[in-house]
């Protein structure tokens, strides 16, 4: 039995380590197109929490969301099509939200002249991976506060990476089609995991040794350390792991944006039965947050 002192002591400890993992706001977040514009939804994995958090003009288009570690904040790429008076234009936004999934303060723009393609939050300090637009492309590093840029340093041009942990990337070389890893520590020195030869969405597991890979038709399962890849889901898009790398969410179908489309929620190793998170509609990006 604890004495008095060390009772105290413990529930303190419980506090602290309460206040470490307190998260902010809905789980998952998706886009969708309802209405003929583009809204992000947020809501839990059980389908409570639910909120509306954005929507965009008439003619935005949402392709890809990432919800910072923790919560309160997710990135957005966001693109204007153009028309005979104006020309296309593309963004990165970031936005703040409350516990109610309410916007928090003004929403922070990076203009863009291209797609990007590739949205991923550092596990811990806040930045943001993305790709820019330059010919070769390269991996950006983005201070989500003051909205400036500094290249990540890797060896090659890649089209998408994500975060394995604090100090190792997977990254995908469109030029060598290749899967790659490497520590920040040393950014010459990538070590290959495996070939692909379509460039895809990208996810990685908390647990740092599985990937998601999603080539525009189907959902592939990545074993980093073996060096193996194997299908998940057939047709399926813009798979995400859970926290616990337990569930997969995804949108249904062999491409996004399309009537008719599900969120769903499987397990990874493919036991049980599937959970439509959203009930039908028009999807176009989804994330689970760490």
């Amino acid at each position: 039995m604890l004495h008095h002192s060390g009772r105290l002591a413990f529930v303190g400890w419980l506090l602290i380590g309460t206040a470490a993992t307190a998260q902010v706001g809905p789980e998952i977040a998706y886009a969708t197109t309802a209405g003929g514009r583009p809204e992000i939804h947020l809501i839990d994995a059980d389908g409570t929490g639910h909120s509306l958090l954005y929507r965009g003009g008439s003619r935005a288009e949402i392709f890809h969301v990432d919800i910072k570690p923790g919560g309160g904040q997710l990135a957005v790429e966001e693109h204007i099509r153009g028309n005979v008076r104006s020309p296309a234009i593309s963004a990165i936004k970031i936005i703040d939200y409350d516990a109610n999934g309410s916007i928090v303060g003004s929403v922070r723009t990076l203009q863009l002249n291209c797609l990007t393609g590739s949205l991923d939050y550092h596990p811990t300090d806040g930045t943001l991976l993305y790709r820019d637009c330059a010919i070769p492309a390269r991996i950006q590093r983005l201070d989500t506060t003051s909205m400036s840029s500094s290249d990540l340093g890797l060896a090659h041009s890649a089209f998408i990476a994500g975060w394995l942990d604090a100090t190792h990337v997977l990254y995908y070389a469109h030029l060598q089609q290749k899967l790659w890893t490497v520590s920040t520590a040393a950014l010459a020195s990538p070590a290959e995991v495996l070939s692909l030869s379509f460039p895809g969405a990208l996810d990685t597991a908390a647990s740092g040794d599985k990937g998601l890979w999603s080539d525009g038709t189907q959902i592939y399962l990545i074993d980093i350390s073996a060096k193996q890849i194997s299908p998940f889901q057939t047709p399926g898009q813009r798979g995400h792991f859970s926290p616990d790398d337990q569930d997969v969410v995804y949108i249904t179908g062999d491409s996004v944006g399309k009537n008719g489309q599900f969120v769903i929620i499987r397990r990874t190793d493919g036991s049980g039965a599937p959970t439509n998170l959203a009930g039908r509609g028009s999807f176009t990006a989804v994330d689970w947050r760490n």
